[in-house]
């Protein structure tokens, strides 16, 4: 495939950024609709079925596929598979190959059944499709999993566009996703291999989707993912393409971005915001927190808060020093001074992020607060749960425990056990179970 170079003045004015302590949000650039157009060229019946897409790049909104050129249009870059269903076959597509060399025309051949009828449907990439049903709308994957090359481009896999037709004469093809380009700051020193993009408030942006030509809408499947992740190498001064379902992210989503090193650091923008079909939106990578991965053995968790504590708050520093007064040093410190664990007066202990790092534990948290009788408020608002797997008796016993707040960051996404882990907590009066609270996995 021809690589091909985005032009910096055209996306400089995409990318702004802010950071404030609570959120380090990342302003979001403006939508910019994706410019492209095509023009369906005849379809003719010999040993097989050749279909020419004739993609004229004018700026209406259809679009044609599969990288950028100079302009930051879509053209065709040789060797993609066409599905092609038609009424008498909604179920198996047809496979039809893009035999040219890539630009703004591509003919597509191959051989189809005979036993075809309109209308007829096309989607490329052939294996993002799966089906048509009676009404018409195409079932298709996106990929939770994408890879991005060196040159800014998306994933080809990732880019969906979808096609009906009354007739062999035209496939008009319209793009099914939206995009969001991560802009990496010409400052950064760190060289970053993975990022991932998760919806805060856990709506659906990759996976299972259905596509209406009609209304040329999308809509996302029950068992659809809320993250994506794009794999390559993301160098400085460079924008990389997410591919994503068309959303409304009610609280926004994050960002996490692993370096060669095996590192994370996170970005968080939790304003709302809508990622529409056919159009991009941008944001520079500027403001990442490290996130630092926590066992309740590196916490000594038991020794360092004992079970007479009657309050317990996981949050950041310079969040909690604006309302309480801490000591000047911490009573205890863990994972070489990261974390600072504080005793006021007497009984309230804060577990706190030195530096306003992400707190992310890992393994297991079974009978982390077990029999922790005097309790009555838990606070987990700096408390990642994403690469947890058990949590069997976390909380069980806590019999003065009236008010627990677990926090959008209380991912159980990953966790297989949850026995007993509110068991005898009957003076439960509050519980905030957050966003991503889920038992899919508990077996």
């Amino acid at each position: 495939m021809k690589k091909l170079f985005l032009p910096a003045a055209l996306i400089t004015a995409l990318f702004m950024a802010s950071c404030s302590d609570d959120a380090m949000e990342a302003a979001i650039g403006s939508a910019a609709a994706i410019p492209s157009d095509s023009a369906a060229g005849p379809l003719q019946k010999s040993e097989g079925i050749f279909v020419t897409i004739n993609a004229s790049i004018n700026g209406s909104e259809s679009v044609s596929k599969t990288c950028f050129d100079g302009d930051l249009k879509y053209q065709f870059s040789g060797g993609e598979q066409l599905a092609l269903f038609s009424s008498k076959n909604l179920s198996t597509p047809d496979k039809l190959e893009n035999g040219s060399n890539g630009g703004k025309t591509a003919t597509f051949s191959g051989t189809i059944s005979p036993e075809t009828a309109q209308p007829y449907y096309g989607v490329v990439p052939y294996l993002a499709a799966s089906s048509v049903d009676e009404a018409g709308k195409i079932a298709f994957t996106l990929p939770q999993s994408q890879t991005v090359d060196a040159y800014g481009q998306f994933d080809p896999a990732a880019h969906i566009i979808a096609a009906k037709s009354n007739d062999y004469e035209n496939l008009e093809f319209y793009t099914a996703n939206a995009f969001l380009q991560v802009k990496i700051p010409d400052s950064e020193t760190r060289i970053f291999t993975e990022i991932t993009m998760t919806s805060n408030a856990g709506e659906k942006i990759s996976g299972n989707a259905i596509y209406d030509p009609e209304a040329k809408t999308v809509a996302a499947a029950s068992d659809a993912n809320n993250s994506v992740t794009i794999s390559g190498t993301f160098n400085p001064e460079k924008g990389y393409f997410i591919s994503l379902l068309p959303c409304t992210l009610s609280k926004g989503f994050n960002l996490v971005a692993k370096d060669e090193q095996g590192n994370s650091y996170k970005l968080n923008y939790t304003t709302p915001v809508t990622f529409k079909r056919n159009e991009y939106k941008g944001i520079n990578l500027k403001g990442l927190k490290k996130i630092l991965k926590v066992s309740l053995s590196d916490l000594d968790f038991g020794n360092n808060v004992p079970s007479f504590a009657t309050k317990i708050v996981f949050d950041t520093k310079s969040k909690v020093e604006a309302s309480v007064s801490l000591p000047t040093t911490p009573d205890a410190s863990v994972k070489d001074g990261k974390i600072g664990i504080y005793c006021d007066n007497g009984s309230e202990y804060y577990i706190l992020s030195e530096n306003d790092e992400e707190i992310c534990m890992t393994g297991s948290l079974e009978k982390m607060f077990y029999e922790y009788g005097y309790v009555t408020s838990i606070e987990l608002n700096n408390f990642n749960t994403a690469e947890v797997t058990n949590m069997n008796n976390m909380f069980a016993w806590c019999g003065y425990l009236s008010s627990l707040a677990l926090g959008d960051n209380f991912n159980t996404a990953e966790v297989t056990d949850m026995s007993s882990m509110f068991a005898e907590c009957y003076a439960l009066k509050s519980l905030d179970l957050g966003d991503n609270f889920n038992t899919a996995e508990v077996t």
